[in-house]
């Protein structure tokens, strides 16, 4: 849909948390004509920044891409798996292969595993929250992740 032409006039935004972007190529990244949210974390060894954001970062619009890197996020960090951690084992009759599963998922949520999700996950609510209000506004997002210790990749 969003590559069609009703697509492209509709669609407003996109948003892209902790994304795999490495794959995308430089045709694919170029027909990007709106305004875009990429939002990555520096824990993340799932997607690494240094391999699958700043690789296609010179290759995407400045004037209408916002990037932003988060300290001490991981992969996870924009999801819910920090509160499956955290409940799981309170759960009865959750497996124990399930609780040992969720167990080693803690350093790709925060970084590293005890750390507290909440904050990882608010900052990604709350600069989507701001995004969406304030579509384009790079300087408002970078103020906004300077509050969650992030800061701006372009």
């Amino acid at each position: 849909w969003a590559g069609t032409e009703q697509g492209r006039s509709a669609l407003q935004s996109l948003i892209a948390l902790e994304p795999y972007l490495v794959r995308l190529t430089a045709a694919e990244l170029e027909r990007v004509a709106t305004t875009t949210l990429i939002v990555a974390g520096d824990k993340d060894a799932t997607t690494p920044v240094e391999t699958n954001i700043h690789p296609i970062l010179p290759q995407l619009q400045k004037d209408k891409t916002t990037a932003l890197l988060l300290s001490n996020v991981g992969h996870q960090g924009c999801s819910d798996v920090g509160m499956y951690i955290e409940v799981a084992p309170t759960v009865p009759g959750v497996p124990d292969f399930v609780l040992e599963f969720m167990g080693t998922m803690g350093d790709d949520t925060t970084g590293a595993a005890g750390d507290p999700w909440r904050p990882v996950t608010e900052a990604h609510i709350d600069l989507v929250r701001t995004w969406l209000a304030n579509i384009g506004d790079s300087e408002l997002l970078a103020s906004v992740a300077q509050r969650h210790s992030g800061r701006p990749l372009l």
